[in-house]
């Protein structure tokens, strides 16, 4: 697993403090059961019914509101909106590897105003 991240926090459910890691896939999950720290989150685009896994909710809010401001003067408007991944996490994980920089190219760090920044300069 390719790490981008590491750290400690206090698991509110279990009244103790875990590890956490941030694999090359963006999401943030516990060190000791690669269960995910946050619910996950996908962006739903409404009208073709397209489902893509996000890393965070923040960044399925982003991008939803990027496409809802780029598809803005079409004539039938899609409506994208960050929803909770309704599959399991290997579903997720593999949803998001596939599809993520489809959405966010790969030179865009993995937060929401990265996402709004390039989106909004046209990088």
């Amino acid at each position: 697993m390719q790490l981008k991240g590491f750290g400690m926090t206090m698991d509110i459910e279990r009244g103790t403090m875990r590890s956490w890691v941030v694999g090359g896939d963006g999401v943030k999950q516990w060190a000791d059961t690669n269960e995910p720290v946050e619910p996950l989150y996908a962006v739903h685009v409404e009208g073709p019914d397209d489902l893509f896994a996000a890393p965070s909710q923040a960044d399925a809010i982003a991008v939803a509101m990027h496409i809802n401001n780029a598809l803005a003067g079409m004539a039938t408007k899609p409506n994208a909106k960050a929803v909770p991944w309704p599959h399991d996490a290997d579903a997720h994980t593999e949803n998001l590897r596939q599809h993520w920089s489809d959405l966010v190219p790969p030179n865009v760090q993995y937060t929401p105003h990265a996402v709004y920044t390039h989106f909004h300069k046209g990088v």
